[in-house]
């Protein structure tokens, strides 16, 4: 048969293995997915994207209703080779939330789409600890540089990237509202230097995070405003792994804000990021083990 107790079998176990048509108690679908992998030896990885599939390549995500891609993994794996290649798979189950009615930019922003282009978008994840099951990966909705809060505050910004480590870029856009002026009831009309700096903090740690490792944390950073930024105005950002400074453990990112109209360089960014999960101690302070 290619059920359990009604719960249906995995196609790749159903189609391999003779399950008989009843079996005593429930068995939940999650149960069954287990059993599954145990039964084929399949990964976690293989089970949920099949054997042969890259593992950077995108996931529908309503193809694959049944499936537990947030379920919580120990830390070891997190800070492994796999990490961030199952990180950008969250990321990429995850998707593009809808615009909401607070944003700062316009409907149908031409230059947010341009600088999204053909790339799959990068919406703040943070790691949590799920009891003692693990960790995994939850989106933000509330901080100081996301969703309505930032907003308020006059800052919003969406991050791009294209799967898989081969590239270490990552894109974006941005949009300051009066709120981020230095005097917003006043004369000048210049956005803030610390807003600017917010942005390049966060996008420079972000790349990081979404193309070499996946706890992240600024040690150094350097900023130059070199033009004026004004309000209400669409920019771009890019950042890019520059150097790995210490194998798996300190990398060189830098990033950019531009205007897209003429591709003059606004401000830039020169940070060092370290790699929590290569570091013993920072990492047992932090999460513990």
């Amino acid at each position: 048969g290619d059920s359990v107790g009604g719960v249906p079998l995995h196609p790749q176990a159903a189609a391999m293995v003779d399950v008989p048509d009843t079996m005593e108690g429930e068995i939940t679908q999650e149960q069954m997915d287990k059993l599954s992998m145990q039964l084929l030896g399949f990964t976690a990885h293989e089970f949920i994207f099949g054997r042969n599939a890259k593992k950077s390549e995108p996931i529908s995500v309503s193809a694959t209703p049944k499936l537990h891609i947030n379920d919580p993994f120990p830390l070891k794996m997190w800070i492994s080779d796999m990490g961030v290649k199952h990180f950008q798979d969250i990321i990429l189950a995850y998707g593009a939330p809808e615009r909401p009615p607070w944003s700062l930019f316009p409907v149908n922003d031409p230059m947010l789409i341009k600088a999204q282009g053909s790339r799959a978008q990068f919406h703040k994840h943070l790691l949590h600890k799920v009891g003692d099951r693990g960790f995994t990966f939850k989106p933000t909705t509330r901080g100081w540089t996301v969703g309505e809060m930032a907003a308020r505050s006059g800052f919003e910004y969406r991050a791009f990237f294209e799967p898989g480590t081969v590239q270490r870029k990552t894109f974006g856009a941005v949009r300051f509202a009066d709120n981020a002026r230095a005097d917003a009831d006043g004369y000048d009309d210049y956005i803030h230097g610390g807003a600017i700096q917010s942005l390049l903090d966060e996008a420079t740690a972000e790349c990081a995070m979404i193309k070499v490792c996946v706890l992240p944390t600024t040690v150094e950073a350097s900023f130059k405003i070199l033009k004026k930024v004004l309000p209400n105005k669409t920019f771009h950002f890019e950042c890019e792994i520059a150097e790995e400074i210490v194998k798996n453990t300190k990398f060189k990112v830098l990033g950019k804000m531009i205007d897209p109209e003429n591709g003059s360089t606004l401000a830039t960014c020169n940070a060092t990021i370290a790699n929590i999960g290569a570091i013993p101690e920072a990492r047992k302070s932090r999460y513990g083990e």
